[in-house]
C-alpha cells in the first residue's frame, strides 16, 4: 500500500491546513488515471515555481489576495472543474503572457514561466475532457478575479505570480477530492 500526505502550506490555507491519506487506486480509465498523476504534475509545478517565487512576491506590495477564499470554495463546489479551468485559462491567456513579457531579459525565467503555461494548457485539456468523471455541472464565473486583476494594474501580474502557490494548493485540494478510495 502507498501512502501519501498532502499538505497544504500556503498562508492563505493556513487555517484550513490538514494532511490527507489516501491510497494509490489501480485506475484503467483515463479521467481516473489523471486525478492520480495530478500530484506529480503540481509537484513539478511547484518546482518551476520555486526558481522564481521569490522575484514576484519581492515586487508585489498589494496587501490585498486574489485567489482568496471565495476561489477556493468556489473550486470545492459541484462546478469545480469549470472553476478550476477558467482560473488556469486566466493565468496562461493574461498573466503568464504579462511575466514574460517582465521578463523577457531573464532567460531562466522564460522557461520556468513558458513550461508552467505548458502544463496548464495540458490540466485544462485534461479537467474539459473529465467533466462528467468530476460531475462538473454549472459554469464558474471568473469576473471578479479579472475586475481585481485589473484593477491592481501593473502590480496585478506580480500579484497573480506570487500567488501560483495557492492556485497549486486549490487545484491540488480539488482534485484530491475527486480521487477514489478503495
Amino acid at each position: 500500500m502507498f501512502t501519501t500526505n498532502l499538505i497544504l502550506g500556503s498562508l492563505l490555507l493556513l487555517v484550513h491546513c490538514r494532511s490527507a491519506v489516501s491510497r494509490k487506486v489501480d485506475c484503467t480509465e483515463r479521467c481516473c488515471l489523471f486525478v492520480e498523476n495530478v500530484p506529480g504534475k503540481l509537484k513539478n509545478l511547484r518546482v518551476l515555481f520555486q526558481d522564481i517565487k521569490g522575484y514576484y512576491e519581492d515586487n508585489d506590495d498589494l496587501e490585498s489576495v486574489l485567489l482568496d477564499d471565495g476561489v477556493f470554495q468556489n473550486f470545492k463546489s459541484r462546478y469545480g472543474c469549470h472553476a478550476v479551468n477558467d482560473v488556469l485559462r486566466f493565468y496562461r491567456d493574461t498573466v503568464l503572457p504579462a511575466a514574460m513579457n517582465d521578463t523577457l531579459k531573464n532567460e531562466q525565467f522564460k522557461l520556468s514561466i513558458d513550461s508552467i503555461g505548458q502544463t496548464f494548457k495540458t490540466l485544462m485539456r485534461d479537467i474539459l475532457a473529465c467533466r462528467n468523471y468530476f460531475s462538473c455541472v454549472e459554469p464558474f464565473d471568473i469576473k471578479n478575479i479579472v475586475k481585481s486583476y485589473n484593477g491592481m494594474e501593473s502590480k496585478g501580474m506580480f500579484k497573480a505570480m506570487g500567488e501560483l502557490d495557492v492556485l497549486f494548493n486549490y487545484i491540488e485540494e480539488y482534485l484530491a477530492s475527486k480521487r477514489r478510495r478503495h
